[in-house]
């Protein structure tokens, strides 16, 4: 699930902003790695989240999803939960970025030395300064040679990150409370 929200209000959008499954997430970028949906464990609050396998050396394998973000609207939180899973150790780097028609942001990257263990990462998103586009979408993925495992990526208006909710739009059957 993909949350915005603001520090007095919850901002959920049906059809933009879900984590339920890879119908809104999609593929991307030059990679060869195979995204699918994966089950999580009890001690994630999402049922699903979702994985690149199998990327090849030297290029970015990403899930994207449109995302509300409009130039110039304020600073958002990306917090998100990466296992990367290089093909030898230092051979892939987990990423996340904002992608339009008309730019690429880099928000982060993750730590290439935290392999095979879930660690959250959390970036500031600043639209000052963004000119016009068509569309804005979320990419996180990785860049290099073997697979990466996404949980409860997050999308939060301002500078705090909170931790995961799940959104009232995603089907109830993949929460945990």
């Amino acid at each position: 699930m993909i949350k915005v929200s603001s520090p007095t209000q919850t901002i959920f959008e049906q059809g933009t902003l879900s984590n339920t499954g890879l119908d809104h997430w999609n593929a991307n970028s030059s990679g060869n790695g195979q995204l699918k949906r994966i089950e999580l464990d009890d001690s994630f609050r999402a049922r699903h989240g979702y994985a690149v396998i199998g990327n090849a050396v030297n290029t970015n394998r990403d899930a994207s999803i449109r995302v509300p973000i409009t130039p110039n609207s304020g600073k958002y939180t990306l917090s998100v939960k990466f296992k990367l899973v290089p093909d030898t150790p230092g051979s892939a780097i987990p990423l996340a970025r904002i992608w339009s028609d008309s730019k690429m942001e880099w928000i982060g990257y993750g730590d290439r030395t935290k392999i095979d263990t879930w660690v959250t990462n959390s970036w500031q998103i600043d639209t000052a300064n963004w000119g016009p586009a068509a569309y804005e979408t979320l990419q996180i993925g990785l860049n290099g040679s073997g697979s990466i495992y996404i949980a409860e990526p997050q999308l939060e208006k301002g500078t705090v990150a909170h931790d995961y909710m799940p959104s009232p739009y995603d089907n109830s059957l993949d929460w945990r409370y």
